[in-house]
């Protein structure tokens, strides 16, 4: 169903539920709800679900890493099968976290229910890749044409000394983001994407002078490319590999059919949406529905009290003089 589903990207896929499943240790784990609708319809809803805090608060997540959630159909479905299958869904008593497909056109229709508003980036491929380009903002194609020909190059990853040397930009990137970063991987993540997708992730880095400068994961679905994760060492940034490489990718994509190119949601972070909206896209909605139970609110904000009153050696942190 995943594999014929247009509207379905990488976050639907059971590879990448097995991916977190197997980097989080089984904290995550692959929970399928299959529904028969009593019109005829059916859907998959590819679940993962999640115990914290010593398993006394379990909850759905419609995708691990909060990405894309919704269904799987191979009819499409209507706006009161989508709000039947979100209810169902609650009235488990788990708690749920599912970011709305903007892929989906009947998914929109559940942005009333969502608890936090957010949007994603996207290039739609129709027009073809010469039309892309001219939409590209002046400072985008300067800076392609500025890493052509300072001798940047671009290509796929296809060993994992590759997949180790991106790793090691990752962490460059990391330094240089310090406690602005939104998030923190581990190099098992990555291996485990490359052991376990089939092609269907790709790792593309640009070089310059055999040195791997950047790079970029490219997560791919039916219709879709997504532009998952990236990282550029800052000492060469001035060559705007990151600007090139993003172009090559876009290239691919319309060269190989693909309807969508998509940048994802950008953490908040003003700069990288500016960055990505440069490049032509259109802003898609895609908020978060946040379903807590009570018992996992209360776990959730003693949580956060203890990360508010607790500094990061584990000690007392108050306010005004010690």
């Amino acid at each position: 169903m995943w594999s014929n589903s247009p509207a379905a990207t990488f976050f639907h896929s059971r590879a990448w539920a097995d991916v977190w499943n197997a980097y989080s240790e089984g904290a995550f784990r692959p929970h399928p709800l299959w529904v028969q609708f009593s019109d005829g319809h059916e859907a998959l809803l590819p679940l993962s679900y999640r115990r914290r805090f010593c398993g006394l608060v379990s909850e759905y997540h419609s995708s691990p890493a909060a990405t894309y959630g919704g269904w799987l159909a191979s009819t499409e479905l209507t706006a009161f099968h989508a709000r039947l299958l979100l209810e169902w869904v609650k009235a488990t008593n788990e708690s749920l976290y599912w970011r709305v497909n903007p892929f989906d056109t009947t998914a929109a229709s559940l942005a009333a229910e969502a608890t936090h508003s957010d949007v994603t980036n996207a290039l739609d491929l129709w027009a073809g890749f010469e039309a892309i380009r001219a939409n590209f903002s002046k400072g985008h194609r300067s800076a392609v044409q500025h890493a052509i020909r300072a001798g940047v190059t671009v290509a796929a990853a296809t060993s994992n000394s590759e997949w180790d040397a991106y790793y090691s930009v990752y962490e460059d990137s990391l330094r240089r983001w310090g406690t602005h970063a939104t998030s923190r991987y581990k190099r098992s993540l990555f291996r485990k994407l490359r052991e376990r997708c089939n092609g269907n992730v790709v790792l593309w880095l640009a070089r310059h002078e055999g040195q791997v400068v950047a790079g970029a994961l490219g997560l791919y679905a039916k219709s879709h490319v997504s532009y998952w994760h990236s990282a550029v060492l800052e000492s060469p940034r001035h060559l705007r590999p990151a600007t090139l490489l993003i172009y090559e990718m876009i290239r691919h994509a319309v060269e190989h059919g693909y309807r969508w190119f998509d940048f994802n949601p950008s953490g908040g972070h003003e700069g990288v949406q500016k960055f990505k909206a440069r490049f032509g896209t259109v802003p898609l909605s895609c908020p978060m529905i946040l379903h807590q139970t009570p018992v996992n609110r209360a776990f959730q904000q003693l949580a956060l009290f203890r990360s508010f009153v607790m500094n990061g050696r584990g000690r007392f942190a108050f306010a005004g003089r010690r």
